[in-house]
């Protein structure tokens, strides 16, 4: 799948977290402005997907489909096969083709790595408003939550405007990792959030919102280019 792009988009060997989604995408510089390339999907428990990427036995292309769109606008799935099929545990890798980037009014190409459709900011419970500085209660049934989205672009270092800078966070709630590394003609953003093992308590409501908002910024994922 996208010889190019070959390596660079595949599911970490590790054991992974019960509760836990990771996708990753590759992409390599097609024809006439286009990409192609590679990708994975792998969700556990609450974040597998099943019922959506399931029709009886045949995976719905669909619904990777609005998962790679999600993370890269334009990003559509153009084959797909089934590593695990599970109701708590879904993997799948896949072959991707992306539109070219638009560009904004100073004709500079946007490229933004966006969050996951379904992923852990739209699994928090409806009463977790990111617009509320404090809480009265604990937020509950997040214990352990983990996501890790990376995403692998190909670019040429002198067309390379701008890129988001490397950080590293971590409180009483878990911890948020942006991991930006360029090299060999590609670029490579790793963002991850964990969630900690205990209950967060309404007084560690402000360290839970502060690693939730950095997943949801979107400086964190804004790739210019030119």
């Amino acid at each position: 799948i996208g010889g190019r792009a070959a390596g660079g988009a595949h599911p970490p060997a590790l054991p992974q977290p019960e509760k836990s989604l990771t996708l990753g995408l590759s992409l390599a510089q097609g024809e006439e402005g286009g990409w192609t390339g590679e990708g994975f999907f792998r969700g556990r428990a609450l974040f597998s997907h099943y019922g959506e990427v399931l029709w009886g036995d045949n995976l719905q292309q669909g619904c990777l489909d609005r998962l790679a769109g999600s993370l890269v606008p334009g990003t559509k799935i153009t084959a797909a096969v089934p590593v695990i099929l599970k109701d708590d545990w879904v993997e799948a890798t896949y072959a991707v083709e992306k539109s070219p980037i638009e560009t904004d009014a100073m004709d500079r190409q946007v490229l933004l790595v966006g969050r996951p459709v379904g992923g852990l900011l739209d699994q928090l419970p409806h009463d977790v408003h990111l617009y509320e500085d404090s809480r009265q209660t604990p937020v509950l049934g997040i214990e352990h939550w983990q996501q890790t989205v990376t995403v692998r672009i190909e670019v040429d270092s002198e067309e390379l405007l701008h890129r988001p800078q490397s950080k590293a966070i971590e409180n009483t709630a878990g911890s948020f990792r942006l991991e930006v590394e360029e090299a060999d003609g590609w670029l490579t953003m790793t963002r991850s959030i964990k969630l900690a093992g205990e209950q967060i308590s309404a007084a560690s409501w402000p360290d839970l919102r502060k690693l939730l908002l950095e997943e949801a910024d979107p400086a964190n994922g804004t790739v210019l280019l030119q």
